[in-house]
């Protein structure tokens, strides 16, 4: 914590970089009200990451992205890099994204549809048919156009 403050004052550029660090001693509510303090929103985001706190950094950029701080993009990023975590919580993920789908429907979509995304249509679907039934379509309709199309191909040959 008085690392972070240190930085703050004397070279704020290199703050993420050791927020990034795995085992940094950062205690993560004392960090938190302090980063919050200097409006340090991205460096919070760092540090949620860095200490696990998915939930928490998910709420915070909702919050966020609803006053115009962040855009979609960052909320979307933040998920992508939490999938490629071993043992994520999908269900976790799943609850915290539906308001991407809700707020941002092509964002939402094009998430899902992301080979980054790792979300096996078995969790993707049921999330896009009870937030935004009229994508589901649109979502089944781009998971089946490559088969599709390769199947033609090969008749062809």
């Amino acid at each position: 914590t008085t690392l972070v403050k240190c930085y703050l004052f004397a070279k704020p550029s290199s703050l993420p970089i050791f927020l990034r660090l795995p085992n940094n001693k950062a205690t993560l509510r004392d960090c938190e009200q302090i980063l919050l303090r200097w409006e340090k929103y991205s460096d919070l985001i760092t540090l949620y990451l860095t200490k696990k706190e998915h939930k928490t950094a998910l709420e915070v950029l909702k919050k966020f992205t609803e006053k115009g701080i962040f855009d979609i993009d960052t909320a979307i990023n933040y998920i992508s890099q939490i999938l490629n975590e071993e043992n994520f919580d999908v269900q976790m993920v799943l609850d915290q994204i539906s308001w991407i789908l809700v707020s941002h429907q092509e964002k939402g979509l094009e998430f899902f549809l992301q080979k980054s995304a790792q979300l096996e249509p078995n969790y993707a679907l049921p999330i896009i048919k009870s937030r935004q039934p009229s994508l589901a379509i649109a979502y089944l309709e781009a998971l089946l156009i490559p088969f599709v199309q390769n199947e033609i191909k090969e008749k062809k040959r």
